[in-house]
């Protein structure tokens, strides 16, 4: 039988007031592409930093996801987002050290690997596991396809405005 959606998202930078509702709006919109989408795992090996004004936000998508039957998972989650997100979600949220490939597996069946203490992210150690934003286990989504799910220009697209700019790079 074919296993169920996992969409994995990694963010790279800080979750904070100013960017987590678009966030939010991102996940909501990627776990809901596909039916049969049963979790999304947060990859949050490269985000170092989450403000009050994000946990709660993420407090909110959980329970949003939850209600239609799609679970959120974090892997990767180093020491101090870790810290503050235990503070307002509790023991109920699975460890956040499990690495991605556990955390799909953990939504896949239920059922979390035993965590192996050299595949715990720690500081310093970021990009050592790469995963693409909008990766379903199983099929890897390419990036045009998420950015056309999110409404966002397609790298082309990109390209050829920057183009048009008299080859000035658009700041990013």
């Amino acid at each position: 039988s074919a296993q169920p959606n996992v969409v994995v998202l990694r963010l790279e930078g800080n979750l904070n007031f100013a960017n987590c509702e678009r966030f939010a709006d991102m996940v909501e919109r990627l776990a809901y592409h596909k039916r049969d989408t049963v979790g999304v795992v947060f990859d949050a090996g490269c985000c170092p930093f989450m403000d009050m004004a994000a946990i709660l936000q993420l407090e909110e998508l959980i329970k949003g996801l939850a209600s239609n039957g799609v679970q959120l998972v974090f892997a990767n989650v180093l020491e101090r987002p870790r810290h503050r997100l235990r503070k307002v979600l509790g023991p109920a949220q699975p460890s956040m050290r499990l690495t991605v490939d556990a955390a799909v597996v953990l939504v896949q069946t239920g059922t979390a690997p035993a965590i192996d203490e050299e595949q715990v992210v720690r500081p310093g150690m970021r990009g050592r596991r790469k995963n693409s934003l909008g990766q379903i286990h199983g099929s890897r989504l390419p990036v045009q396809e998420a950015n056309q799910i999110l409404g966002l220009p397609s790298s082309s697209e990109e390209h050829q405005a920057s183009k048009k700019s008299n080859g000035a790079a658009s700041p990013i």
